[in-house]
């Protein structure tokens, strides 16, 4: 059997429904010419495997295998995407869904762009224990952007590249041997480090599109954060110092300490607007931070509207 053009991968744990959407999603795909590798995690098998069983014999382009190496979302991320085949690899978690067109203007995108490493799109975002959900507005142009001109807007907080849900990565980058990891003081943005890892390989496209929905309301890494908000704090600040490090022309950055002066800032707005911790976020806000950070942070406020959506949405 032939390589296929994109390669699904797609970790899974116990969320036999929530994985049947998932996979049902990748089924519906106009675009054809793919792969949806499947790697259960659960040891010994539990109800998922006779699912993935079942789905397996249901279309010879699922692939499911049982992980056997030890357990965890680190391992089976770095497992899963081992068993791919394609030119391109499109991570999918269980509890999410890709939108019918997503594959098919991926792979339109790339086309137009040999050069590219990776490509990231917009998400809409649905909770499902309050029936609440967010519409990414989509112009669906496309910015493409240098490696370091990214971790300049990541530095700057002016872009985000979300979650391995919005991207879609050539596998140069896997057979380089780039892989999830953990990190010394890092809780759970291991995700977000795999990701800004592999700007080096080449220029990566933004999509102002949505074409991926994340579900939300139930037990997920973000809600887990969500509980513990300081501890993202910390792992964003990780990010900044590994991006600030990375940085090539070194001599347009500012020192770190001021981006670490604009996500506390950042990070006292979310206290406020998304948990509703309004002394503790107060008391971030009210911290003394040099003048040109308020002004950067008041900037993105008014005038960056991702920014704007993800400020009271995303951690």
């Amino acid at each position: 059997m032939s390589a296929p053009k994109i390669s699904v991968v797609m970790p899974t744990f116990r969320r036999p429904e929530m994985l049947r959407r998932a996979v049902a999603s990748v089924l519906a795909q106009s675009f054809e010419d793919w792969e949806l590798v499947i790697s259960d995690d659960e040891v010994p098998a539990g109800e998922t495997w006779p699912v993935l069983e079942e789905l397996a014999a249901s279309d010879p382009r699922i692939r499911v295998f049982q992980h056997s190496g030890k357990s965890g979302q680190i391992e089976n991320n770095n497992f899963v995407m081992s068993q791919a085949r394609g030119e391109w690899i499109k991570p999918l978690f269980d509890d999410d869904e890709l939108k019918p067109a997503c594959l098919s203007r991926l792979w339109e995108q790339v086309q137009l762009h040999p050069e590219l490493s990776l490509i990231r799109c917009k998400v809409d975002l649905f909770n499902e224990v309050s029936q609440w959900q967010k519409i990414s507005k989509s112009s669906g142009e496309s910015v493409l952007k240098s490696a370091d001109d990214i971790r300049l807007g990541l530095l700057r907080q002016e872009i985000r590249l979300g979650t391995p849900l919005q991207i879609m990565f050539h596998r140069r980058i896997l057979d380089a041997g780039l892989q999830w990891r953990k990190v010394e003081g890092m809780s759970s943005a291991y995700d977000s480090d795999f990701i800004y890892r592999m700007l080096p390989f080449g220029e990566v496209l933004l999509v102002d599109e949505s074409l991926v929905v994340q579900h939300l309301g139930h037990e997920t890494g973000t809600a887990l954060m969500d509980a513990q908000p300081e501890k993202l704090d910390e792992d964003l600040r990780i990010l900044m110092r590994e991006l600030h490090a990375a940085y090539e022309g070194a001599e347009v950055l500012a020192p770190l300490s001021r981006y670490h002066h604009e996500l506390t800032l950042v990070r006292g707005l979310h206290r406020i607007v998304r948990y509703h911790r309004y002394k503790e976020g107060l008391g971030m806000l009210l911290q003394r931070h040099p003048w040109r950070a308020w002004k950067h942070v008041i900037h993105l406020v008014f005038r960056n509207d991702e920014f704007r959506g993800a400020l009271s949405v995303t951690g």
